[in-house]
């Protein structure tokens, strides 16, 4: 209760470009089974340091001076100007990141794959998608709601 309130704003939104590099590895791993487990957990390490790369660089910068408050995670807007563009624009640090992470666990899927590099034993059994309250191992934390 005692934080600068743009300290917190900037924490949250700097956090955001940080849990967005897990969608790939868990969203499109669960949804798909056709990337490599190797090249999501690359993609995944990619973007992470990237991400902090970049959320590194951004200086908090006080608007009406332009005095530079603290040089480091100032924020999540990443300079266009750092790309070589010539603006002041800039984007938000978790659209490059992620899309740095998709292109490595792309590549490297096609890589391993074309390398027959094997992906692993998927454990998963048929019953563990499907449980029924009533059914043996199945534990019942609640009472349904009829209605």
């Amino acid at each position: 209760i005692f934080l600068n309130p743009s300290f917190a704003i900037d924490l949250q939104l700097i956090g955001g470009v940080i849990i967005l590099q897990t969608l790939p590895a868990v969203g499109l791993g669960l949804f798909t089974r056709w990337f490599h487990r190797a090249g999501l957990i690359a993609g995944w390490a990619v973007g992470m340091v990237w991400a902090l790369v970049m959320l590194y660089q951004i200086p908090k910068v006080d608007p009406s001076t332009g005095d530079i408050l603290k040089p480091h995670f100032g924020g999540s807007g990443y300079p266009l100007s750092h790309f070589g563009f010539d603006t002041d624009m800039a984007i938000w640090a978790g659209i490059p990141a992620l899309l740095a992470n998709v292109l490595v666990a792309v590549v490297l899927t096609l890589i391993l794959r074309a390398a027959k590099v094997s992906d692993g034993v998927d454990a998963t059994r048929e019953p563990d998608y499907y449980a029924e309250a009533g059914e043996e191992g199945v534990e019942t934390e609640m009472e349904p709601i009829v209605g």
